[in-house]
């Protein structure tokens, strides 16, 4: 009887806590992507939106509207489980930045795909789909011991380059994929 009591006591204690804390937890993950997004969107962007009907990510734009950049998640399977990315591009559809968001891989290896921990994921910078490989074939080169998560996240960057859909014309670009 006492065991029940205390368990029904502690079941109680959690579930408060849970409810108490939910909306904070929730806001502190909210105000955490907004300035990833913020971090990620190019200079002169006057807001972030949504990306249009159907489609996943967010879109900078200026002042006048003209799109920016593209702001694209994406995941793909990694060694210990999904690799999750935030890959800017261009209105052209090249990789601006990716950003690790969320990731299980092997601390001391595959957790190198952090910006933080390290700057493998800045050689994405400036490549157009076609580059997007491990050398030789491309213009990545793999983690050392982790060429499973290497692969995963140039998998996923993929993925989100042809998410966002085909590159826009802009007054200065052909809808052409530019040239390295």
């Amino acid at each position: 009887m006492k065991l029940a009591l205390f368990a029904l006591v502690t079941l109680g204690a959690v579930s408060l806590t849970q409810a108490l804390s939910e909306g904070r937890i929730e806001a502190n993950r909210q105000a955490h992507q907004d300035a990833l997004l913020e971090s990620l969107a190019p200079q002169g962007t006057a807001r972030l939106v949504p990306a249009p009907a159907g489609d996943q990510g967010w879109q900078a734009l200026d002042e006048s509207g003209t799109l920016l950049a593209t702001l694209q998640p994406s995941s793909a399977l990694g060694y210990a489980g999904p690799v999750e990315v935030l890959v800017a591009l261009t209105p052209q559809r090249r990789v601006t930045a990716v950003r690790v968001v969320d990731h299980r891989e092997t601390p001391g290896l595959g957790d190198a795909i952090e910006r933080r921990k390290g700057p493998w994921v800045d050689q994405f910078e400036g490549l157009a789909r076609r580059q997007l490989d491990l050398a030789p074939q491309g213009a990545i080169e793999a983690l050392t011991g982790a060429t499973i998560t290497s692969r995963a996240v140039i998998q996923a960057v993929n993925e989100a380059v042809l998410a966002a859909g085909s590159p826009r014309d802009t007054p200065d670009a052909s809808n052409q994929e530019p040239s390295p």
